[in-house]
């Protein structure tokens, strides 16, 4: 599996769990598709750091942290410079950041989109239960945050 984060400052042993957390957390959070700054994420969650909450809501696109549809606007004038986001969907097929896994999905949505949000969510909690591993706490969420977009 490759790594969840990168970059020169990144130190899997002391930032992988806390930024595997804010990940989880910005990502339910943005999950309802409303439109927010930075710092309002930041706030509503309680983090510290707004570039570091930027960086999270970007890395929703990635196919590793759900391959997210992340729109970005400017905030009143866009001379000040401030820029909100949203989840708006997960990315169309044609995008060359699709999930690989998704048309599996897709086709097991069309089959019977309620039983496949069941079994996800069913997954998930069995998971959250039986491990404090974050990488596998975040797969399991994936699966079911693909099925609820999908329903």
């Amino acid at each position: 599996m490759p790594p969840s984060f990168d970059g020169q400052t990144y130190d899997p042993q002391s930032d992988a769990a806390r930024l595997t957390a804010q990940q989880v957390r910005i990502r339910a959070l943005m999950l309802d598709a409303q439109w927010r700054t930075p710092e309002e994420v930041s706030q509503a969650l309680g983090l510290r750091l707004t570039s570091g909450t930027t960086a999270r809501i970007r890395d929703l696109r990635k196919t590793r942290w759900g391959g997210f549809n992340v729109e970005r606007r400017h905030r009143g004038d866009p001379k000040d410079g401030l820029w909100e986001y949203r989840v708006a969907g997960l990315l169309p097929p044609e995008d060359p950041a699709f999930p690989s896994d998704a048309p599996a999905l897709v086709e097991a949505l069309r089959s019977d989109p309620e039983a496949a949000v069941l079994g996800a969510a069913r997954e998930y909690a069995e998971t959250c239960m039986n491990t404090d591993d974050p990488v596998e706490v975040q797969s399991a969420l994936d699966r079911l945050t693909r099925a609820a977009l999908n329903l």
